[in-house]
């Protein structure tokens, strides 16, 4: 029970070897405005919405690792991340 727990919410995973498992994490970031490189990265995609956002899918060891490296790769000087919003476990 305490493995399926544990991949339930999103924690590592250990291979045989110890070492973490990376997985692709889905979320959306709502940001401020839409930076240009962002059309440039198969990482993320234009949603269609009012709103500036973008989907995520990045493959990294847990979810606030690939939510890091969103937002390195999507802040500048002129857009910030306002909100994450998870899409899947």
């Amino acid at each position: 029970m305490g493995a399926l727990t544990g991949n339930l919410l999103g924690r590592k995973r250990r291979t045989s070897n110890g070492r973490a498992h990376r997985e692709t994490w889905r979320f959306v970031c709502y940001l401020d405005r839409i930076p240009p490189h962002v059309l440039e990265d198969d990482a993320f995609t234009t949603r269609h919405s009012r709103l500036p956002e973008v989907e995520c899918e990045i493959e990294a060891e847990d979810f606030a690792a690939a939510v890091a490296e969103a937002i390195r790769s999507l802040e500048d000087d002129f857009t910030h991340v306002r909100g994450i919003e998870r899409l899947s476990l």
